[in-house]
């Protein structure tokens, strides 16, 4: 199983990248891993569904709290609109938001295989 490493990890000593050129997903498929980086914010449940979503396809991302990097938020904000959704994904250099979070469009954004977003159950609405 694939484990998810944070910019800031240490292995042996050194630091670890957060970019991983291939990684076995949950079904079994190999494919090639984008650099994820994850827009994020306390208390933000599609972000937790997101970030839960991540890890349990077993993808490595980045993850940066908009409330605690003044970068980041105006990063989030110029990219939607002047609003701060979450979360905001930047993947390759191209960005999109999961706000109302969509498991599909998640997985199809990040261009996993179709067996994944057919397994991905529906988001519920409030």
């Amino acid at each position: 199983m694939a484990a998810r490493f944070k910019s800031n990890d240490q292995v042996d000593g050194s630091t670890m990248a957060v970019r991983i050129d291939y990684e076995k997903t949950a079904l079994g498929a190999v494919q090639a891993i984008k650099h994820i980086v994850m827009y994020t914010r306390r208390g933000c449940e599609d972000s937790d569904a997101a970030r839960q979503f991540l890890e349990q396809h077993h993808i490595p991302f980045k993850e940066v709290d908009i409330d605690k990097t003044g970068e980041a938020l105006e990063f989030v904000m110029s990219v939607n609109e002047g609003k701060r959704r979450t979360p905001t994904f930047n993947v390759d250099g191209r960005t999109f938001h999961c706000s109302q979070f969509d498991p599909r469009k998640l997985a199809r954004e990040l261009g996993l295989p179709d067996a994944i977003q057919a397994q991905s159950p529906q988001s519920k609405t409030s």
